[in-house]
């Protein structure tokens, strides 16, 4: 029971590894072939260097497992196909879902955050149907072998950047949010702007043609005066 659990686990979590990185070298195909908007590449996600270092730092405990099941295949003189395909398409999908995350850093995409976190979240459920299976095994030394050691930390690990994945995306949403706050705000402010100029500037054109109308009124009069001096003079 607990064999065909370990196996039946490592065979989903293979699949779905497979999958997601099959998608996402979908989505970096589609989005270097068509025309995007203009990349940012001195602009980065907040917890970038965080990221990257979590994520290498899973690739390289992927790496140490795999060899491991290498290791345990040339003792017991077995081979076990589910274990070499779960480790090795972990490691390709977390390779293709950094892609994907330095991919959405460039083009300033949130939509892509919540692909990763699926991602990550999914990863960490299925490793740890995994480790249950361990734990569920009668041999004790199991719980005592490397192997059991990395897989609590990549699924560790997993919760980690998933929730590092997900303080982005809220992050970015609320810079967005922001954005479009100071934007509108913006606009309110140079239309309220342009209003009272434009009010200033038809204020001093009233005045100006007030105080022309009213010369040009007194210099008539003036004439008018004028003239009729001259008339009773004479």
């Amino acid at each position: 029971m607990l064999n065909s659990l370990k196996t039946s686990s490592n065979i989903v979590a293979a699949i779905v590894n497979l999958f997601f990185s099959l998608l996402t070298a979908v989505i970096l195909l589609v989005s270097c072939f068509r025309k995007t908007r203009t990349r940012c590449l001195f602009i980065r996600f907040y917890g970038h260097v965080f990221t990257w270092s979590i994520t290498i730092v899973v690739a390289v405990f992927l790496i140490f497992e795999i060899l491991e099941g290498i290791l345990s295949d040339v003792k017991s003189s077995a081979f076990h196909l589910d274990v070499h395909l779960c480790g090795f398409s972990a490691l390709l999908a977390s390779c293709f879902v950094l892609a994907l995350y330095n991919h959405a850093e460039n083009q300033r995409s949130v939509s892509y955050l919540i692909f990763i976190c699926l991602y990550w979240f999914l990863s960490a459920a299925l490793r740890a149907m995994n480790l249950a299976a361990l734990i569920g095994d009668e041999d004790h030394r199991v719980k005592e072998s490397a192997k059991f050691v990395l897989v609590c930390l990549v699924i560790f690990f997993y919760i980690v950047l998933g929730f590092s994945a997900v303080l982005v995306l809220i992050k970015q949403v609320s810079q967005s949010c922001n954005y479009v706050i100071m934007k509108q705000s913006c606009n309110v402010t140079m239309s309220q702007s342009c209003n009272v100029a434009m009010s200033q500037s038809c204020n001093v054109t009233m005045s100006q043609s007030c105080n022309v109308a009213m010369s040009q009124s007194c210099n008539e009069t003036t004439s008018l005066l004028e003239s009729c001096h001259l008339q009773n003079n004479i």
